[in-house]
């Protein structure tokens, strides 16, 4: 074989795998580390994963078009405050499990309605999944509201993990929906969650089943979706 001519791959080879792609919905406030956290977290749980982070502010802000979109690397010097805060939370959550495996971390600075870019960013950077929150501030800290998480949810064309601070509160619940019994609550406490059901609900659960699935390490931070604030 002529040793200048392209190299023909095995019939068996296998083609390359896109990495898993997650995009991160951040408004800079205070929810914002959580959303991008979360979003590190499951990146970080397939290695070689990519992560877009994703700010989207008001074109007057910024003195630009209402069409116009910005994209940057993390490394440019021209958007302190979103690469030093991207930055500055991969690096504390470094320090909390160890060396991320994520394979690259870029952020973008958008400018139009929030829900649009999202979705927009999404598509062009075919994104497995998108994390943002539910509340934040206004003017250039635009927040991602309710109705913008609504609306990605209904326009997204992948999967979207909204997320918020955990507290159940059972004054929140419809009238139909009981809070958690106590009883069961001791049970699963009692048995480390091996049971989940007091003795009268269970009655209503006798098929129930726990799989555990594989096994994983235990310990401080061993689970890559489960972090306290």
């Amino acid at each position: 074989m002529d040793p200048t001519s392209p190299s023909i791959p095995p019939a068996d080879a296998q083609p390359l795998r896109r990495p898993f792609c997650v995009v991160a919905a951040i408004d800079m406030s205070e929810a914002s580390s959580r959303v991008l956290r979360r979003a590190m977290l499951i990146a970080n749980a397939t290695p070689g994963s990519d992560v877009h982070v994703a700010l989207v502010v008001d074109p007057p802000a910024v003195g630009l078009a209402p069409e116009a979109v910005l994209t940057v690397e993390t490394s440019s010097d021209s958007l302190p405050q979103l690469t030093d805060f991207v930055n500055g939370e991969a690096k504390a959550l470094a320090e909390r499990i160890g060396t991320l495996q994520i394979g690259k971390i870029t952020a973008h600075l958008l400018t139009g309605a929030p829900a649009r870019e999202i979705v927009w960013l999404a598509a062009h950077v075919e994104a497995d999944l998108i994390v943002l929150g539910t509340h934040g501030r206004t003017g250039v800290r635009r927040a991602l509201l309710g109705s913008v998480a609504e609306r990605v949810v209904r326009t997204a064309g992948c999967p979207v993990f909204v997320d918020r601070s955990k507290k159940h509160d059972p004054a929140a619940h419809a009238p139909e929906v009981e809070p958690m019994c106590p009883a069961c609550a001791e049970r699963r406490q009692a048995t480390g969650g091996k049971e989940l059901w007091c003795a009268h609900h269970q009655e209503h659960h006798v098929h129930g089943h726990i799989y555990a699935g594989p096994r994983v390490p235990t310990g401080a931070n061993s689970s890559p979706f489960s972090f306290q604030d």
